[in-house]
């Protein structure tokens, strides 16, 4: 018998069961594994997610390749070899990961490219494009002085009708005959400066470079890398810059002298330099003369003197010398 009070009542109709088995829910299909929800050491869980994500990225990766990025990894260097096309690993990700960490496609394209700029003649003309790419080939990350060296001394072995005659780097490389638009790689010109890369440039600077008479961005470059040098008191790449070209002035002998405790040689490099008459090609380097009676190498040379520093008397010497042989000239 229902109570009155119920019967005014509109009806209100309950959707589903408030206390059913859990396996009759609507997200009992969706619901996880249980031993997915355990807890993962330290190490797993990364392991796990980097797998997987692997894993997803290859089955979306497979789907999608083209004929060329489906090929194996041999054929497909074989074909990049043979296009001489440095921008085809940037095509896609797969041609990246296949034409790369190659010690020996870094030997085969440097056979490949570097045998289209040697061997220079009057009457023939090196294409810009093969220039182009040459340079391109020295500026990346692969070519090394290892590379470079072992590239060079068998080209030269092969041209030398006495293989067991030791010639010097720039011997070898003058006598392949390269073409004069080729310059050295960028990263030789900035630090750190090794020996590697002290060898790697005498190699184009001892042929005769002058960055003077090619790209302005190489003279500017050359002038940061050689105040670095002078900073690092690194006599050997301050002399391949001065012999590349490169004017000494008064600011780099005050940088050497003032800033750098007078490295002697550094400072016998740059006075002697400064006796050059080659005109820089930046105006913003451009010094005419270094004046050996500046005010800031003459105090810090009495000061050094008076402090009973050796350097400080060998300086007041040299810039009377540089001064009297200068006025000598003029006269």
């Amino acid at each position: 018998m229902t109570h009155p009070a119920l019967e005014a009542l509109t009806p209100i109709r309950i959707r589903g069961r408030r206390k059913r088995d859990p396996l009759f829910t609507w997200h009992a299909g969706k619901r996880r594994k249980a031993e997915l929800h355990q807890p993962c050491s330290e190490s797993e869980p990364a392991l796990h997610n980097e797998v997987t994500l692997k894993t997803r990225r290859m089955k979306q990766l497979g789907s999608r390749l083209s004929s060329l990025e489906s090929l194996p990894i041999e054929i497909t260097q074989y074909i990049f070899i043979l296009s001489r096309n440095l921008d085809l690993p940037f095509a896609s990700v797969c041609l990246l990961e296949k034409t790369s960490n190659s010690p020996h496609l870094c030997t085969e394209m440097t056979d490949a490219l570097m045998s289209r700029v040697v061997g220079h003649q009057k009457d023939r003309e090196v294409y810009p494009h093969d220039l182009v790419t040459a340079s391109r080939l020295l500026n990346s990350r692969c070519m090394t002085w290892a590379l470079f060296s072992s590239w060079l001394r068998a080209q030269s072995a092969d041209n030398d009708d006495d293989a067991s005659i030791d010639f010097s780097w720039s011997a070898r490389w003058s006598q392949l005959k390269p073409a004069p638009g080729l310059l050295p790689p960028r990263k030789l010109l900035s630090p750190p400066f090794d020996d590697d890369g002290v060898k790697f440039l005498g190699v184009f600077v001892e042929h005769g470079l002058d960055l003077t008479l090619h790209d302005p961005s190489y003279v500017d470059l050359a002038y940061s890398g050689l105040t670095k040098a002078i900073e690092d008191d690194c006599p050997e790449m301050v002399g391949l810059f001065l012999d590349a070209g490169l004017q000494s002035n008064l600011s780099l002998l005050r940088i050497a002298v003032a800033d750098s405790n007078c490295p002697q040689l550094i400072v016998q490099l740059l006075v002697g330099a400064s006796h050059s008459t080659r005109t820089p090609l930046l105006e913003s380097n451009a010094e005419e003369t270094v004046d050996f009676l500046d005010p800031v190498l003459w105090n810090w040379a009495e000061r050094a003197r008076d402090a009973g520093n050796e350097k400080g008397e060998w300086l007041m010497q040299l810039l009377k010398d540089a001064h009297r042989a200068r006025e000598d000239i003029n006269q």
